[in-house]
């Protein structure tokens, strides 16, 4: 399948020129959130001597990285609770040597642990209700599973449509019904709280493989504006509050053999005089194209 999805269509002219011929050699910065440290200098997905070795965290490669770098995140079975934001020609490649990001299967995860203090016990039986710091968006996850959410009246008057183990949102507050003799502090709860995943924004020459992101409050890849020639190419995103991919702003994006699906609103969003052209990928949901800004 090939579809092309777009806020408007233009002709476009790319002149790339031979710039990058002056890259000899680009380099890997390895990430691993096991066993890396932070003072290593991430050439090597293994610890040698007293420098050389995986840097423990992903912005902390993204510190390190030059023009025309690889980052190769280490699959760990640990997901890595962090953001990634490409910005600018340090972020960016060539038609040659492209920016990668490479998740080996690695998870990004957006979610935090609902703080046990934060719950607040209602007069409704098994009901429990915490606030979120940012509003809009939400997600209340059991471990790693979306729960299912109950729409709530402006007025709050079907709050009690809350059956045990799932959630609604009333007044920028979480709603949350237990079993019963069930307090929702000693369950495995999370909530969508890192915006999103993978921000891009005026970059070029960029691709993003094998990577699991989830459970951000926005979305999972948010190319702001300016982004080119970028490739998001075997990636699943789920989970997400608002899309799994939006693009924006004059960006343009090709999507290949990726996942794109549970978020909650929408699969693709493309805003202003973004293009998305997605092939043989899986969504659950058809593209939005809004011209909202």
């Amino acid at each position: 399948m090939r579809l092309l999805v777009s806020g408007i269509i233009v002709a476009i002219c790319s002149n790339l020129g031979s710039f990058d011929t002056q890259f000899l050699y680009a380099g890997v910065i390895y990430v691993d959130n096991k066993v890396g440290r932070n003072d290593l200098d991430g050439s090597s997905d293994k610890l040698s001597g007293t420098q050389s070795g995986p840097v423990r965290t992903i912005h902390r490669a993204l510190e390190i990285a030059r023009r025309g770098d690889s980052i190769n995140i280490v699959n760990t079975g640990k997901p890595y609770y962090t953001t990634i934001e490409l910005h600018g020609l340090r972020h960016s490649g060539t038609p040659t040597f492209p920016f990668r990001i490479q998740g080996n299967g690695a998870t990004l995860d957006g979610s935090f642990v609902v703080p046990a203090f934060a719950w607040i016990p209602q007069r409704a039986e098994n009901l429990w209700k915490f606030r979120p710091r940012r509003k809009g968006y939400y997600g209340l996850y059991y471990q790693d599973t979306l729960l299912p959410e109950i729409a709530i009246r402006r007025d709050g008057t079907n709050l009690g449509e809350i059956t045990a183990g799932s959630w609604g949102v009333w007044r920028g507050e979480i709603y949350y019904r237990t079993q019963k003799l069930e307090e929702p502090a000693e369950l495995p709860l999370r909530f969508a709280a890192r915006s999103v995943g993978v921000t891009l924004y005026d970059v070029e020459n960029v691709r993003i493989e094998g990577l699991v992101l989830k459970n951000f409050r926005l979305d999972g890849i948010n190319a702001h504006d300016r982004v080119r020639e970028t490739v998001i190419d075997n990636v699943n995103v789920s989970g997400c509050g608002r899309s799994g991919l939006t693009v924006k702003g004059t960006s343009r994006i090709t999507v290949s053999q990726s996942n794109i699906r549970n978020n909650r609103k929408h699969s693709i969003l493309i805003e202003e005089l973004g293009e998305a052209e997605v092939l043989k990928s899986n969504l659950d949901k058809s593209p939005t194209i809004s011209s909202e800004k």
